[in-house]
């Protein structure tokens, strides 16, 4: 909402738990620093196309930063993947392509 200017009623969120034991996550992959532990979050962002390099930068700078503070959780534990997907390939219900 804050990084990419995005209305705020515009949002949905999922929770999905997994079981620990059933995931691997590489502790160390392109790490400069601290090692990942069992607290690892991967959270994924699925958005229109047309962010710009930077706006995305400070989305996973300010993601991090406010989950870091607000929680246990330490940077290198916070893993985001960004969607970027063409607007004719969301539908919001009723069968049709809102977006477009």
């Amino acid at each position: 909402v804050e990084c990419f200017d995005i209305p705020k009623n515009d949002t949905f969120q999922l929770w999905i738990a997994t079981d620990s034991a059933a995931n691997f996550v590489n502790p160390n992959y392109l790490l400069t620093s601290k090692k990942r532990n069992s607290n690892f979050i991967y959270i994924e962002i699925f958005c229109g196309p047309g962010r710009t390099v930077e706006q995305k930068q400070l989305l996973y700078q300010t993601l991090v930063e406010k989950m870091e503070s607000a929680t246990s959780l330490s940077k290198q534990n916070i893993f985001i993947l960004l969607n970027e997907v063409p607007l004719e390939n969301w539908s919001f219900g009723d069968g049709k392509a809102q977006m477009i």
